[in-house]
């Protein structure tokens, strides 16, 4: 009789438990085209309370730049954040790669980092670096997460200026 109950309580236990953050990132990465999380309800329509800062304001290939997600009020239990071109009609292709920090994992191929706890967050920095191949200026596109039911999807950060330097050759000829 104990074995069953501790079934029932086990089998309890899996059902109740949400599968968004796992660490292989399969079932994120259903989500990755649309930013839109497996949560059963519709996304939020008003201003996000949240913002998305960087630091520098422009990169060149393959540099790493700091991004900055931050609450304006109750913070964030989840997040997943990619970067793809700023010019709209390029955007599809996910660019770069994030570092993972405490509490977040990779995904969509390597090219989102996503929340592995749902523990609620006011800030988090963690390092995006571009690809070592100029890709154009970029932004970065967050679903913020404040609850099961609350969260907001693709929203987007003011557009990363990439700065590509040019290279020039002179060539001095001396005539006698």
């Amino acid at each position: 009789m104990l074995h069953v109950f501790q079934l029932i309580c086990l089998a309890s236990f899996l059902l109740t438990v949400d599968s968004y953050p796992n660490p292989t990132g399969s079932s994120i990465d259903s989500a990755c085209s649309e930013l839109m999380p497996n949560h059963g309800s519709a996304a939020q329509t008003t201003q996000p309370p949240y913002n998305i800062a960087f630091n520098p304001s422009n990169f060149a290939p393959g540099q790493s730049v700091t991004v900055t997600l931050t609450s304006q009020a109750t913070g964030f239990k989840g997040f997943m954040i990619q970067a793809r071109r700023a010019n709209i009609s390029q955007n599809q292709e996910y660019l770069g790669s994030f570092s993972v920090v405490a509490s977040t994992i990779q995904a969509c191929a390597g090219k989102a980092l996503v929340h592995s706890s749902n523990t609620v967050k006011q800030s988090l920095a963690f390092n995006w670096t571009a690809p070592v191949t100029p890709v154009g200026d970029v932004s970065f596109r967050v679903t913020f997460v404040k609850d099961k039911t609350v969260f907001w999807t693709k929203i987007v950060s003011n557009v990363l200026m990439e700065s590509v330097t040019t290279t020039s050759t002179v060539t001095t000829t001396y005539q006698q």
